[in-house]
C-alpha cells in the first residue's frame, strides 16, 4: 500500500471527528491525526495577549513541522449559542458582520504567520448548520442562523484571498432555510461523521 502521510487536525471538539481516517489528495494518501485544543475559539487567536490556547497550539504545531497539510477547524465555538460572537454582539450591542469580520482575519493573520512554511496545503473548515432547538427563543434562533451563513462566507472569502483552501461544511449541512439538514451529524452538536471527509474533499474543497 501506498506511505500515509499525516494531515493534522486542529480544532475544540471536531478535531476528533475525523480522528484516522483515510483520504486521498491528488494522489497521495492521508491519515488524519487529531490535535484537540479544548475550548479553543478563533477569537482566542486574535488577541495580542498569549494565552493558554496559543501556548497548546504552538507547542502542537512544533510537533507536526515535517507535515505538508494541515486542517484547522477553529470557528465552530465562536458561532455558538452561549459564548463566542452572539453573545459578545448581544451584550455590546455590536454588529455581526462588523465582529465576525474581524475575528476572522485575526485568526487567519495569526496562522499564517505561526504555520511553519513547509505547511503549503492550508485547509480551514467552515461551520456547520445549526440544528433546531425546541428550548431556546426563536430570535435567538434566527440570530445564530445568521451569525453561521455570514461567518462562513466571510471566512470563505478571507481563506481564498489569502491563497489558502476553503472546505464548505457549511454547503453540506444546510437546507434551503440554513438550518441543519441531519444527513450528515452523529450528535446534538452536529458533529460531523467519518465518511463525510470524502464528501467534503470532493465537492466541497474551493482554492483560490
Amino acid at each position: 500500500s501506498s506511505k500515509k502521510i499525516i494531515m493534522p487536525h486542529f480544532g475544540s471538539s471536531n478535531s476528533l471527528t475525523f480522528s484516522n481516517q483515510l483520504i486521498k489528495i491528488e494522489n497521495e494518501s492521508f491519515c488524519i491525526q487529531p490535535v484537540l485544543i479544548k475550548g479553543g475559539k478563533a477569537f482566542d487567536f486574535t488577541t495580542y495577549k498569549h494565552n493558554k490556547y496559543k501556548a497548546a497550539f504552538i507547542e502542537q504545531i512544533n510537533k507536526f513541522s515535517n507535515s505538508s497539510s494541515i486542517l484547522l477547524g477553529f470557528g465552530n465555538l465562536d458561532c455558538n449559542l452561549d459564548i463566542g460572537i452572539l453573545k459578545y454582539c448581544r451584550k455590546y450591542n455590536k454588529n455581526i458582520i462588523e465582529v465576525s469580520e474581524k475575528t476572522i482575519k485575526g485568526y487567519l493573520d495569526y496562522m499564517e504567520r505561526n504555520l511553519p512554511k513547509n505547511i503549503k496545503n492550508r485547509y480551514y473548515l467552515g461551520v456547520t448548520a445549526p440544528s433546531i432547538k425546541n428550548n431556546i427563543d426563536n430570535e435567538l434562533y434566527i440570530s445564530q442562523k445568521t451569525l453561521i451563513r455570514q461567518f462562513n462566507s466571510i471566512l470563505k472569502r478571507e481563506v481564498l484571498a489569502i491563497g489558502s483552501s476553503f472546505i464548505d461544511s457549511y454547503a453540506l449541512t444546510s437546507n434551503q432555510f440554513g438550518e441543519n439538514n441531519a444527513n450528515h451529524k452523529i450528535d446534538q452538536w452536529d458533529h460531523l461523521p467519518h465518511d463525510s471527509l470524502e464528501i467534503l474533499f470532493n465537492k466541497y474543497l474551493f482554492k483560490n
